[in-house]
């Protein structure tokens, strides 16, 4: 898939986010927790900048207004791995998952080992 698709796909993303942001209050829209630990990831961190989980979850909660537990970000990351592999190859969920697992395409939000925490690894745009 052309960068460009991925960079609309984020863009849309980032706009729904700032919308939401101003209209909702305190623990609406749960479901919205993968897209805004993406967000998250994507405005504070790199491979030099590592976020834990423990921050990642407090970020959510203030700046947002959703609870986060450390369990459920894990899936979050791991979904949203899963989306943009499937939108970036045009394969459906499943296949993207495969391709994940045995490794043949990167994941775009990775851990770092050595600093335990977790980055965005893959950016077609910079949040301001």
């Amino acid at each position: 898939m052309p960068p460009f698709c991925i960079y609309m796909l984020q863009r849309i993303m980032f706009n729904a986010l700032k919308v939401w942001k101003r209209k909702y209050g305190r623990q609406q829209h749960q479901k919205m927790k993968p897209f805004l630990t993406y967000h998250t990831l994507m405005r504070k961190t790199d491979e030099h900048n590592v976020m834990q989980t423990k921050e990642l979850e407090s970020i959510i909660a203030v700046e947002y207004g959703v609870s986060a537990e450390r369990r459920s970000l894990y899936s979050d990351i791991e979904q949203m791995n899963r989306m943009i592999v499937a939108i970036k190859y045009q394969v459906d969920f499943g296949e993207a998952q495969r391709m994940i697992k045995e490794e043949e395409v990167g994941v775009p939000i990775l851990y770092d080992n050595s600093k335990k925490g977790y980055y965005v690894n893959e950016r077609f745009y910079e949040f301001n």
